[in-house]
Parts: C-alpha cells; sequence; structure tokens
C-alpha cells in the first residue's frame, strides 16, 4: 500500500479538483493498493469523494489514549468515521512531541481494539517499518503523491 500523507495541506476546492483527476486516471486495481492521509479537517470530505472507490482513507495521527486531550483525534473517534486506517510513528512526532516506540504500541493497540487494523495487519506493517527504516523511508507528503501519481498514469 502506497500512503500519500497531505500534511497541513490542500483546501477543500483543492481536493476536489485533485481528487476528480485522480479517480478519473487510474484503474480499481491501482487505487485498492493507495492510501491518503489527509488532513483532519479534509478527512470526511475525501471519504465522501472516495467512498465509491477502493482507495482507502485513513488519518495522519491517532492519540495513543483516549483520553481529553486538545486537538488530539482517539482511534474510537477514528473507528467512527470509518477510518480505513493512521498513519503511527511518523520522524516528525517521534521529534517534535517525543512518541517513542512505547507510546506508538499503545497507539497500534488502540487501532486494533477498534477495529481500524487487524493484528495481522500489524504484524505485516512491523516487517515493512523495519525495512523503511533502514532505508530512511517515512511517508509522502501531499506534493510527493502528485509525483507518484504522475508516475502511475505517466
Amino acid at each position: 500500500m502506497i500512503i500519500a500523507n497531505w500534511k497541513a495541506n490542500g483546501g477543500r476546492k483543492s481536493n476536489k479538483d485533485w481528487s476528480t483527476i485522480f479517480l478519473n486516471s487510474l484503474s480499481k486495481e491501482v487505487t485498492s493498493s493507495i492510501g491518503i492521509a489527509p488532513s483532519h479537517i479534509h478527512f470526511m470530505q475525501l471519504l465522501d469523494i472516495f467512498k465509491n472507490s477502493s482507495l482507502k482513507i485513513g488519518l495522519q495521527d491517532v492519540d495513543f489514549e483516549n483520553g481529553a486531550r486538545t486537538g488530539s483525534i482517539s482511534a474510537s473517534m477514528a473507528s467512527e468515521m470509518n477510518c480505513s486506517f493512521s498513519i503511527l510513528g511518523h520522524s516528525e512526532r517521534r521529534t517534535l512531541f517525543n512518541e517513542d516506540n512505547k507510546l506508538i504500541d499503545i497507539a497500534w493497540n488502540e487501532i486494533i481494539k477498534c477495529g481500524i487494523i487487524n493484528s495481522e495487519t500489524k504484524y505485516e506493517t512491523s516487517k515493512v517499518l523495519k525495512i523503511t527504516k533502514k532505508l530512511d523511508i517515512t511517508c509522502m507528503d501531499f506534493t510527493m503523491s502528485k509525483i507518484i501519481f504522475q508516475q502511475v498514469i505517466g
């Protein structure tokens, strides 16, 4: 699965325009291997735009607990919104918020408990994470998704 992390990019109009071109240019087989993690405020818009496609819409992060923290999104909230995945362990969050493997593992268990992913996915993802750490890969940002998009349809 390729995940495009849009970070704090995008707006309602640009999201709609980009998504229309994207949907009209790729086959169902290709979109089933792609996930988009828009900003939290654009999650529902993208979920609606891609509701009839096999593309996955997820979050850029979920909080490691279901506690009351300003600005946080809990795994249970994400599950209620039909979130397909969440990016966890991003290098920026590790650096800026001191998130370590212990907190990330707690978040993993929360997203499994809330039904966002299953335990088999966690196992497969842990193998991928070992590879990406060696290659120093984190995830793509919004501009990178355009490059990947051009490579796939070009």
